[in-house]
């Protein structure tokens, strides 16, 4: 049995086409912002979704980036 997602991320990114949105399903904020910073130097913000019922549960930017890898302890 896989990973279950816990949640789903949709982040503004610059890249060679201009700006545009990207989403991906996430277990963990540290690594996922970690993944952003490598792969997409001019990302803006990023909104956090609860999966299980879509609403909105948290939004980063560079200047304030997640702490913990959940947003509950």
């Amino acid at each position: 049995m896989g990973i279950v997602k816990k949640f789903r991320c949709i982040a503004k990114i610059k890249d060679v086409k201009g700006w545009r949105f990207v989403k991906h399903h996430v277990n963990d904020l540290i690594k996922y912002t970690a993944y952003l910073e490598r792969t997409f130097e001019s990302w803006a913000y990023f909104n956090v979704y609860d999966k299980s019922n879509g609403d909105q549960i948290g939004n980063f930017t560079k200047k304030n980036k997640p702490t913990n890898k959940h947003l509950w302890n």
